[in-house]
């Protein structure tokens, strides 16, 4: 059963992904606070095998909490999958930035 982290600031949008991902058997922790996911993973950096952030549009902030993310991966380490979901279109500009920070962007209808 995959360990999931969810990091998402819309309560709301949190826990319909939260609630239908435990539908499909996955275990899921829901954070809304980017600090708190980011002291799970330092204390457990192999307690999840996917990292959910859902981002806001083409926000700096929501870039940057991706590259911190990364840099909490040790070069080398299996680290989680990390998946970014956004309900805004972006276009493919924005899904090449991701797949160059090791991501992948995927929009939600």
């Amino acid at each position: 059963m995959p360990r999931i982290l969810l990091l998402d600031r819309d309560e709301r949008h949190a826990r319909e992904l939260g609630v239908y991902l435990e539908g499909q058997h996955h275990t899921v922790k829901v954070y809304r606070e980017k600090e708190e996911a980011f002291d799970a993973l330092k204390r457990d950096p192999g307690g999840f095998e996917v990292v959910i952030l859902h981002i806001s549009g083409d926000r700096h902030e929501d870039w940057d909490a991706l590259d911190y993310l990364r840099s909490l991966i040790k070069p080398g380490a299996r680290g989680p999958l990390i998946l970014l979901t956004s309900s805004i279109y972006q276009g493919p500009r924005a899904i090449l930035k991701a797949e160059r920070k090791g991501a992948r962007l995927v929009h939600e209808q």
